[in-house]
């Protein structure tokens, strides 16, 4: 299968998975705790994959189309440029968003993954809407069971147009700056399966802990998404499927735009690989960030031992994409 036929085939996983994945808090009362250590893993395979995968395939690249590799410093700059530029603009348009649309009651949202339980309230005291929706408050773990995903709290339709949820979409700061992210990592994934599509064997290996790292960077937080939105009993479920939507199609896009934008450029692949790279080290490198301001908020609440699980998962991480990278090469 060519890359064009990847790109098409791994984004439709992915935009199905994470949206998926949103659903689960919608119609399970589920504890949010343990979600983060999938979260730290992704972190660890996100940073490694980009020095142990990409980067030593760039280099290879663009020596065999006799281009000089003494570039790739530029290439990988650019790279992680271009996404911390987009990051910048998506923390502007989330201000912007904020200052402009300050009755909407998301400006203070975290994408926190220990989150407490939730159940359905049927009083609608407090929530935004003064329509047939109830709000949801939190519950311990003995309430857990399904609800219905696709019926709203009380149970009856949420009858406001539709122009008013896509509205709700893009006057939420969470939403919007979680879809601009994830653009990003829509870009990392199509450019590195650009690049490569013409590597042989050795870029399967790439692929795969490619997948791996968007993946499980991308599922925890479609996952805490919605859990976030339930917790500020601001939105009917109607709503959050539409905000989940988006997000879930928002990686898609950005690998489709750079699908459009690179096709019959095979030539530029050694370039676009190290783009790629320098985009994977943004990408790593900003969950490492949220990572450890997210731990260190949160560390006077935890015992050594979950502290130190932590810290080892992040390594395993770390050195997972040195494992496939070794049995790869040895099946080469």
């Amino acid at each position: 299968m060519n890359s064009t036929n990847l790109i098409l085939l791994y984004s439709l996983i992915m935009c199905i998975s994470s949206y998926l994945s949103g659903l689960i808090p919608l119609s399970f009362n589920i504890d949010l705790k343990n979600l983060k250590f999938i979260s730290i893993l992704s972190v660890g395979i996100l940073i490694s994959t980009s020095f142990i995968i990409i980067i030593p395939e760039s280099i290879e690249t663009l020596n065999s189309n006799k281009q000089d590799e003494k570039s790739i410093g530029i290439y990988l700059l650019i790279g992680f440029t271009t996404l911390f530029v987009l990051d910048r603009v998506g923390n502007f348009v989330k201000d912007f968003i904020n200052h402009n649309y300050s009755n909407v009651n998301n400006s203070n949202v975290e994408n926190d993954y220990s989150m407490s339980n939730f159940e359905i309230d049927d009083d609608d005291d407090g929530a935004r809407h003064d329509d047939d929706e109830s709000t949801l408050r939190p519950t311990s773990s003995s309430s857990l069971g399904f609800v219905n995903p696709f019926t709203n709290f009380s149970g009856s339709s949420d009858k406001r147009p539709f122009s008013h949820i896509i509205k709700s979409v893009f006057q939420s700061t969470n939403t919007v700056g979680l879809m601009i992210h994830s653009i990003t990592d829509g870009i990392a994934l199509a450019s590195s399966f650009l690049s490569s599509g013409n590597k042989g064997s050795n870029s399967s290996s790439s692929s795969f802990v490619i997948i791996i790292a968007i993946f499980l960077h991308k599922l925890p937080t479609a996952f805490a998404l919605t859990s976030i939105m339930l917790e500020s009993k601001n939105y009917s479920k109607r709503e959050i499927r539409y905000h989940l939507l988006f997000f879930s199609i928002s990686a898609p896009i950005g690998a489709i735009l750079i699908l459009l934008i690179n096709l019959n450029l095979s030539e530029l692949s050694g370039v676009l690989l190290s783009i790629s790279g320098g985009s994977f080290i943004f990408v790593g490198f900003h969950s490492l960030h949220e990572m450890i301001n997210r731990l260190e908020k949160n560390s006077k609440d935890k015992s050594i031992l979950e502290s130190s699980l932590e810290f080892l998962l992040c390594l395993v991480g770390l050195f997972i994409p040195v494992l496939i990278s070794a049995i790869s090469k040895e099946d080469v």
